[in-house]
């Protein structure tokens, strides 16, 4: 094995025992606090659909 392929390779085992450590390497959290599930449904549909309909309104609008 080259030094480059033996250097490729710690990298790959640092990933993954990082990966095993951490659980994954990415967390998506939100930006406003949900404490109850009407706070959820708020953010989501609908709560996603409005402000998509809205944006989508301006744009119509724009290209007519």
């Amino acid at each position: 094995m080259s030094e480059e392929e033996a250097a490729t390779e710690e990298w790959y085992k640092l990933s993954m025992d990082l990966h095993r450590f951490y659980g994954g390497k990415i967390e998506v959290i939100p930006k406003v606090p949900v404490r109850r599930l009407k706070d959820f449904a708020i953010w989501y549909t609908p709560g996603v659909a409005e402000p998509s309909r809205a944006i989508s309104r301006t744009l119509t609008s724009r290209l007519s």
